[in-house]
């Protein structure tokens, strides 16, 4: 994604089982740290938990 503008990145909360947004986070924290962030306009977090 380096050298490449995202508009609207768009995550899922609650992807279920042992599937999880904590890379996504971590590599964007990880780019942030190091005084390279991502080009994103905006990060939407959303979660749609219905009961079972």
């Amino acid at each position: 994604m380096r050298g490449r503008r995202v508009a609207e990145l768009w995550l899922d909360h609650d992807l279920g089982g042992d599937d999880t947004i904590w890379p996504v986070f971590e590599l964007l924290e990880r780019a942030a740290f190091d005084g390279e962030p991502l080009d994103i306009g905006a990060v939407y977090i959303h979660s749609a938990t219905h009961p079972a």
